[in-house]
């Protein structure tokens, strides 16, 4: 079986048929038995990163349905699972500030998951939209892996948002059948069935929308990882810039302060001169990329935490608040306090608009 480092022309990650394979268990159904009917051993799926070529995936879904006839066995497959069976890009989505910025870290990052599917999110004035279109045709399997996907992302709402799901329309790639009651009662979203694609349809209030589970270090952690594996994919050793980011993320900037050049070059076992000129060969800087770093923290505590002005300088490693904010000032020509009261306006006169304009984009 091969895995990443030998990449099939089409393909989906091992950890997706660990969990069949479990709920196949789970239903006493011979999994082992169904494995080798498809010519997939027990050992090819427990490679902890290897993409499974999607050939005798399809086998082992068709047989699946069969014998559990259960013909929405890829909604029970997701319907309890967590932002871990997607690996770094369910824990990077599911990090994510708001509903938008997760739904754009979805869109990027899940070929990693599988290339069967492409994922876009485009946006308009009647909101948010994610489409998962399937590049290849593979009948009952493609049924189950959007079921799979519609379930796994409804689970993302329940958990990142709670309330409101009935304001999200879903158009769904299959049609409705005599037990397609079983999708509305999973989901409070508005369900459309036989369209072209599986799309997510979100009202524009609903974008900004903060989620629950967000976490700005996890999200960092996390953004990396899927960057990296980005570029393993494509053949690409990871750059010096994203190197110098994961070292940036892992130091505790409130009880080590802000880091030096000398001290991440030390890190990196390369001299500070090569780091600078590595960086400045891919277009960068070693300020530029500690600059970036801060902004992203400094906004998120603004945006999304009462905290002092005070405390989110100390997080953010600046003994000295009068330093936060003028490297603030630096970066958007306002201070802290300014910043944070410019968004609450704009949030609130967001508001004022979307509420005129909810009713039209539920009937879209």
């Amino acid at each position: 079986m091969r895995s990443i480092q030998t990449l099939p022309s089409s393909y989906i990650h091992a950890s997706y048929l660990r969990r069949t394979y479990s709920q196949l268990l789970v239903r006493s159904i011979d999994a082992d038995g169904l494995l080798h009917a498809a010519n997939l051993r027990l050992e090819d799926i427990n490679i902890p990163d290897a993409l499974i070529d999607i050939q005798p995936c399809k086998k082992l879904v068709s047989e699946a349905r069969r014998i559990s006839n259960c013909p929405w066995l890829g909604l029970e497959f997701a319907r309890d699972s967590t932002a871990l069976i997607h690996g770094v890009v369910g824990l990077a989505a599911t990090a994510c500030p708001d509903i938008r910025s997760a739904l754009q870290t979805v869109a990027r990052y899940a070929h990693l998951r599988t290339n069967t599917c492409t994922f876009e999110y485009v946006e308009d004035v009647y909101g948010g939209k994610l489409i998962i279109s399937n590049k290849f045709s593979f009948d009952e399997f493609n049924q189950f892996l959007f079921e799979s996907l519609f379930a796994s992302l409804v689970r993302f709402f329940q958990t990142s948002i709670a309330s409101n799901l009935d304001r999200i329309v879903v158009d769904l790639p299959f049609v409705e059948e005599k037990w397609s009651t079983i999708y509305r009662d999973f989901s409070a979203c508005q369900l459309r069935f036989g369209l072209p694609r599986l799309t997510f349809h979100l009202p524009p209030e609903m974008l900004n929308k903060a989620c629950v589970t967000a976490d700005p270090e996890v999200m960092q952690t996390n953004l990396y990882e899927c960057e990296r594996k980005r570029q393993r994919l494509q053949g690409r050793k990871a750059s010096f810039a994203s190197r110098v980011i994961e070292v940036l993320r892992r130091i505790d900037l409130m009880t080590e302060g802000l880091p030096v050049l000398s001290y991440v070059a030390d890190q990196l076992c390369v001299s500070s001169r090569t780091l600078m000129r590595n960086l400045k060969y891919e277009g960068t800087s070693f300020q530029s990329l500690l600059d970036s770093s801060n902004k992203e923290l400094a906004t998120w505590y603004l945006k999304n935490t009462q905290d002092s002005i005070e405390i989110i300088a100390l997080r953010l490693g600046y003994q000295d608040p009068r330093n936060f904010s003028r490297t603030f000032r630096r970066w958007y020509d306002a201070t802290p306090s300014e910043y944070r009261r410019r968004q609450d306006e704009l949030l609130e006169k967001a508001h004022c608009v979307m509420s005129g304009v909810s009713s039209s984009v539920l009937s879209c």
